[in-house]
């Protein structure tokens, strides 16, 4: 049985804040994968029922996201205050799946939790 979420992935976000992820993506056997000409979309919704995400990230928009060493596997997602300011303080879901220049399709960070806390000092935008 899969689980519903994988606490190894979880991602907590002071609300509004500024972040940086950064992405190493690996294969089963553990060695890591040449992202050369693909791209990667991180997506984030309330429930698995919702139709549209909350937020979603693109590496292939270089102000969301990009590859930085495609050889390495290794990518960076980029969050700015306003992704998360809206957001009332809860715990979504999110998820990263990886699309490759031949058009294959692949989950590579299975369903896992995605928590927006509230911050001591309110900064509006």
């Amino acid at each position: 049985m899969t689980p519903m979420l994988l606490p190894e992935n979880s991602l907590t976000f002071i609300r509004g804040t500024t972040k940086t992820l950064r992405l190493t993506v690996t294969k089963p056997d553990g060695s890591l994968y040449d992202l050369t000409g693909g791209r990667l979309v991180f997506t984030v919704k309330g429930a698995l029922s919702d139709d549209l995400p909350v937020l979603q990230k693109r590496t292939n928009i270089p102000a969301e996201g990009v590859i930085t060493d495609p050889r390495r596997g290794i990518a960076e997602f980029y969050f700015v205050p306003a992704d998360t300011q809206g957001i009332q303080p809860c715990t979504l879901i999110f998820d990263v799946w990886l699309i490759t220049a031949a058009g294959e399709r692949f989950c590579v960070v299975q369903r896992s939790s995605f928590v927006v806390q509230p911050g001591v000092t309110y900064l509006p935008l």
